[in-house]
């Protein structure tokens, strides 16, 4: 299987020197649990809504996405092979992986929870079969 099967368009980009509460409220306006931050059109880091629950109030009106986005990037391509990706991903212990096409333009991204989900239903249906 490939990485383009795996895709979610669902995620936005945010600059990383926006505050955490706009982050927060973007998450919440576009019904996604994370957001890339890009600057100078590239992808820097992203944010989770994980993330920023698991500050406290105080850092959150305090911190901009920049002081506490997740830098640690996986970059594949739409037609690379989604196994390697996910050995990779788990090796590196790097939830997301950030879809490309082959200008470098972003293409969509995914998660390690994602493939499993995906795996785990393959596994179920074929047991029923």
């Amino acid at each position: 299987m490939l990485a383009s099967e795996f895709k979610s368009n669902q995620f936005q980009v945010i600059n990383p020197n926006i505050p955490l509460r706009e982050a927060s409220e973007m998450m919440l306006k576009y019904g996604v649990n994370i957001l890339l931050a890009i600057k100078q059109k590239r992808i820097v880091g992203y944010i989770s809504a994980r993330s920023i629950l698991n500050l406290s109030e105080y850092d959150f009106h305090r911190f901009k996405v920049k002081d506490v986005m997740n830098r640690s990037l996986l970059f594949c391509f739409e037609n690379q092979d989604i196994q390697a990706i996910a050995e990779k991903m788990r090796r590196q212990s790097i939830p997301y992986a950030i879809i490309l096409d082959h200008n470098q333009e972003l293409r969509g991204i995914f998660s390690l929870y994602d493939i499993s989900e995906r795996w785990s239903g393959k596994l179920a249906r074929g047991k029923n079969e």
